[in-house]
């Protein structure tokens, strides 16, 4: 494939790209303005005011980047066999067990 037709295809994906990312964003303030729900309100109000605060193309692409950031705040999992071993008190969720001398429960 030419250099030319490369260009050309990129265009029309990000033509298309464009056009999908616009439909999808209407049905989605579509969807929200239906809702009668002041919670629904304060989050389109934010992303609003985030969204003006965008001036530039790499600003935009960081945003969008941080919108599909789907792994943040996890935590490794703990298995199964070590919380069953865990005396009563004690977490039961992924959190740290305290070592050395255990805290006055």
């Amino acid at each position: 494939m030419h250099l030319s037709m490369k260009i050309i295809t990129l265009k029309y994906w990000n033509l298309e790209v464009t056009k999908n990312l616009q439909d999808n964003l209407n049905r989605i303030t579509t969807l929200a303005s239906e809702s009668n729900i002041l919670y629904t309100h304060k989050i389109m109000s934010s992303l609003t005011t985030k969204l003006s605060a965008i001036t530039s193309s790499s600003e935009a692409l960081s945003f969008l980047a941080q919108v599909n950031n789907k792994k943040r705040g996890r935590q490794i999992g703990v298995q199964p066999t070590s919380l069953a071993r865990r005396k009563v008190g004690l977490t039961l969720g992924s959190k740290r067990v305290q070592a050395g001398r255990p805290t006055e429960v």
